[in-house]
């Protein structure tokens, strides 16, 4: 709720945030670079540009917005979300997105 709430002061509260040491000192971008420039660009509903820009971050931000919302909704209708643990493949999945995700982030100088 608060993300939604918050998102018209996304650009603003950016710039609070600090740089990111990993790239600081290395140069290269961590596996997480953009996570906050992905929620600044979605905030402004411009949904093709975080897709393209930063494709992993911007499903995490979809994904943890909605699923938040989908959340308090059962919630609030006395549901409860069942609670399953992921099956070992999803893992692996996941593990194999975030290093594809670093690559595209590093060829395309996020």
């Amino acid at each position: 709720m608060l993300a939604v709430v918050a998102a018209p002061l996304a650009g603003t509260l950016a710039a609070y945030v600090p740089a990111c040491l990993f790239k600081t000192w290395t140069g290269l971008p961590c596996p997480l670079c953009g996570t906050t420039r992905a929620v600044v660009v979605l905030a402004k509903l411009d949904l093709a540009e975080a897709f393209v820009r930063y494709p992993l971050q911007s499903v995490f931000w979809v994904v943890a917005v909605g699923g938040g919302l989908v959340a308090g909704v059962a919630a609030l209708l006395g549901h409860r979300l069942p609670r399953r643990p992921w099956p070992r493949w999803t893992w692996a999945i996941l593990a194999a997105a975030v290093v594809v995700n670093w690559i595209y982030s590093m060829v395309t100088g996020v």
